[in-house]
């Protein structure tokens, strides 16, 4: 518990090099051994490649093949290059926008905010406003955003200083 007030309270007084206090999104940060958790209400976890109102305008964007659709339930399988997407679009649901389910991406793929693998861990950091005090940067190698609002976890995986691989589960059930 001191430990995470002691995170909390670097977090707020001591962001120095990495980013500023600005990150308004954020709820809570904690580390667990080598894992940031943050949680947050940002949406680049529910549209991390940008907002989509089409499965084929989604598709188009990020230069990856439909190989399979469930299309009584709008959901589809995008493959390329060993990477794997699953994606939801329903037209009549709140949102009108492609929604992702899994995700296992270590190859390039465009992201929001410039995000890319292989990119170093301190730019991942700055491009997704994610304030964290220098001691305990060297120790992370891994990401973790979980949605305050709804069952979406992103994680980025970090080897030698650089981004090797994202994942993002959610909690949707087909």
């Amino acid at each position: 518990m001191r430990f995470v007030i002691l995170l909390l309270l670097l977090v707020c007084f001591d962001i120095s090099a990495h980013g500023d206090n600005s990150n308004k999104d954020i709820i809570s940060i904690e580390m667990k051994k080598d894992t940031l958790c943050v949680i947050t209400t940002d949406l680049f976890l529910y549209y991390p490649f940008g907002e989509h109102t089409s499965m084929s305008g989604f598709s188009k964007n990020l230069d990856m093949p439909i190989v399979e659709t469930f299309d009584s339930i709008g959901v589809a399988v995008l493959v390329k290059d060993g990477i794997r997407i699953k994606a939801f679009y329903d037209p009549c649901g709140d949102s009108h926008k492609v929604e992702i389910v899994f995700a296992q991406i270590d190859k390039k793929v465009k992201f929001e905010r410039n995000v890319n693998i292989g990119m170093e861990k301190e730019a991942v950091f700055e491009s997704l406003n994610i304030p964290i005090a220098s001691d305990i940067f060297q120790k992370i190698n891994v990401l973790s955003l979980i949605s305050g609002l709804n069952g979406v976890i992103m994680n980025f995986m970090f080897k030698n200083n650089s981004l090797k691989s994202v994942r993002i589960i959610t909690d949707y059930i087909f």
